[in-house]
């Protein structure tokens, strides 16, 4: 694992700077504990969003030629433990998440700690589903916040996102038939 790190540190620590730093604007923006934690662990979500997109989308490979998929799960990974930091962070000042958010939230986790040491060609059918679930939990984060008029945007932004990429990812995948 040490070797993993090692080899993979021009990825994995820019995501870690970028993710504390996405903190620190969320704790330099706010006057409360809880909205200065909520917005960081929202806005952190949101950077991790972007990189399991970088995983999650096939095409994009062209567009990141340099980084390969590998540093792009390990710098997904390492931003969204340091959201997971702050989403707990933003629970303690504030109610307790539902059991629903805990529960299909940890599992994601867990399913993102099986992506990141079993390796695909060892579990393909693992790497499949888990892909697809830690998907399906960023689109439902992205579209509960159309019950949130400051959240609309970002809703329909991510949601879009979201649902552009498994388009993406299930008919133009390269070298598919249906290209």
């Amino acid at each position: 694992m040490i070797d993993t790190l090692q080899k993979h540190r021009l990825i994995v620590l820019p995501s870690a700077i970028a993710s504390f730093a996405i903190i620190a604007v969320g704790l330099l923006t706010y006057d409360t504990p809880r909205l200065e934690w909520q917005h960081a662990a929202r806005w952190t979500a949101d950077w991790s969003a972007i990189l399991f997109l970088s995983i999650f989308v096939p095409q994009l490979r062209q567009i990141l030629p340099r980084i390969d998929r590998r540093q792009r799960v390990l710098g997904f990974a390492t931003a969204h433990l340091v959201h997971a930091g702050a989403f707990i962070v933003y629970h303690l000042h504030s109610n307790a998440p539902n059991l629903t958010t805990v529960i299909l939230g940890g599992l994601g986790y867990a399913m993102m700690g099986a992506l990141v040491l079993i390796p695909p060609p060892s579990a393909p059918r693992m790497h499949r589903i888990g892909i697809w679930y830690i998907w399906f939990i960023f689109l439902a984060t992205f579209a509960s916040g159309f019950e949130n008029t400051e959240r609309q945007i970002g809703a329909i932004v991510g949601v879009a996102a979201f649902l552009a990429a498994a388009v993406l990812r299930l008919f133009y995948l390269p070298g598919s038939a249906r290209k």
